[in-house]
């Protein structure tokens, strides 16, 4: 059992060690494509469809924690990923949660407090959102030059 585990180890760290930066490339763009196919399937303002895409970005994120890579690189870009994706979860599923209590909301003064409320938290979330998306958008940037520079290199 315990000759196993070590060639378990040792297999995947070999597997690891020797996936080209081309497939590991490849790898990480699809991953980070399903977290960016989700929102864009997802996204709105309806509360099912919000906690939907906050859990489905909760799924990615934990998947790109769990991706290692041997490149450094990547691996920080990987880490960086992992970031925005926990941060657009934890924006949405705020946003997701306000937009809940305005449908509960009773129709009386206080009602219309806890509306007002509920939107000033929906904005923030979704301003923070919205700049979360400019980070994505120039890592991904990042991320396709320098996969793209290793496949040249290659001559790909």
């Amino acid at each position: 059992m315990l000759l196993t585990s070590i060639y378990l180890c040792l297999t995947l760290f070999w597997v690891y060690a020797n996936e080209s930066k081309i497939s590991q490339c490849k790898r990480l763009i699809t991953i980070v494509d399903q977290g960016n196919n989700s929102i864009e399937t997802n996204k709105g303002y309806q509360v099912t469809t919000s906690y939907q895409l906050a859990k489905d970005l909760e799924k990615i994120t934990q998947i790109l924690i769990k991706s290692k890579f041997g490149d450094t690189k990547l691996a920080e870009f990987n880490d960086k990923f992992a970031t925005i994706f926990r941060n657009w979860n934890q924006q949405i599923g705020k946003a997701s949660k306000a937009l809940a209590t305005t449908k509960t909301a009773e129709p009386s003064k206080n009602g219309r407090i806890t509306i007002k409320k509920a939107r000033e938290e929906i904005n923030t979330n979704l301003i923070s959102a919205y700049y979360t998306a400019k980070n994505f958008d120039v890592l991904f940037e990042e991320l396709n030059e320098y996969c793209n520079q290793t496949e040249e290199s290659v001559g790909f």
